[in-house]
């Protein structure tokens, strides 16, 4: 799944309309989908974490709960095809 998929998806599961929401949503998930690929290499990223976090606190709790579920299926499929493991 793309990236632009991904964003598709959290945008129909949370339900987002307001084009502001939808703007925040991408910028905290491409944010936050950098950061961990960025600690994922052995990067300090905590500082930068910080400020990802305090952005996505000006989203609605469920649509959080949508971003994480949706990047951590995200970072689950990356790693199960670097392992040659079938999905």
């Amino acid at each position: 799944m793309s990236i632009a998929d991904t964003l598709r998806a959290i945008q129909a599961e949370a339900g987002l309309k307001d084009p502001a929401q939808v703007a925040l949503v991408a910028r905290v998930t491409l944010d936050a989908g950098q950061l961990q690929a960025r600690a994922m290499a052995g990067e300090d990223v905590a500082k930068e974490l910080d400020v990802v976090a305090a952005t996505a606190a000006n989203l609605a709790e469920h649509v959080r709960n949508v971003i994480g579920k949706h990047l951590l299926s995200a970072a689950t499929n990356v790693l199960m095809r670097a392992l040659g493991v079938p999905a």
